[in-house]
């Protein structure tokens, strides 16, 4: 069989809904065992007009980088690297 080679990140983006309505954007981190949090002071706006959407959709391609970004943070730590 032949199955192809998945790494799976470390870091995960996922919402939470706030009493406002907007839906906070943070980082699920999950690292040698231990899980923690970064809480990104970003957020996704309720509605669906199009003004809404385009803000929104901006917010999270900004949030879709940082995992990214962290994930390879952890690993040059873990191998005691900097970048």
């Amino acid at each position: 069989m032949n199955h192809s080679s998945h790494i799976k990140s470390p870091v995960t983006i996922r919402t939470r809904p706030l009493k406002d309505g907007r839906h906070a954007i943070y980082l699920d981190i999950y690292c040698d065992g231990a899980r923690s949090y970064r809480f990104l002071r970003m957020y996704l706006l309720p509605g669906d007009s199009p003004q809404v959407r385009r803000a929104n959709a901006l917010v999270m391609k900004q949030a879709e980088q940082m995992p990214t970004d962290l994930a390879l943070e952890l690993t040059y730590a873990r191998a005691g690297l900097q970048d």
